[in-house]
């Protein structure tokens, strides 16, 4: 799963559908100084589990 704080709640979960709308949001909110909490908070890789 991918969270950022604020707002505290994921914006991905497992099994969801990893779009371009959820990799501009990501980049937004870390641009924007939130704090991410995934395998890599920077976000240069995700984890997908098949």
């Amino acid at each position: 799963s991918i969270m950022f704080y604020p707002p505290g709640i994921p914006l991905l979960m497992p099994g969801e559908e990893v779009t371009a709308d959820i990799i501009e949001v990501c980049q937004q909110l870390l641009a924007g100084g939130a704090h991410c909490y995934a395998s890599d908070p920077t976000l240069g890789t995700i984890r997908v589990v098949a």
